[in-house]
């Protein structure tokens, strides 16, 4: 069964540059666009650039850098992956 009309597939950009419009706007769309970093401070600074932060997604096998980004990333959830299970933090009411 085809569709008809514009569709765009869920697709993923790597080498995106964090200045690019999808790394720093909502974007409809189905896309994950992938950029790198090289410290913790940076990947904290590059997920707070936006001024949209419904939620953030971390995956590392680090619990301990799991609390640490979710004390300093400013979303509404941040959703983590580990070794252990899938678990979401809640920002502190600080």
């Amino acid at each position: 069964m085809g569709t008809t009309g514009y569709f765009l597939e869920p697709t993923v950009i790597d080498g995106v540059s964090a200045a690019s419009l999808c790394m720093r706007e909502e974007t409809f769309a189905p896309i994950a666009p992938i950029t790198t970093f090289e410290t913790e401070d940076e990947a904290i600074a590059l997920a707070n650039s936006s001024e949209y932060g419904l939620s953030a997604y971390a995956m590392t096998r680090d619990i301990a850098r799991i609390f640490r980004l979710a004390e300093r990333i400013e979303a509404g959830t941040l959703a983590s992956t580990t070794a252990h299970r899938p678990q979401a933090m809640l920002p502190s009411a600080a």
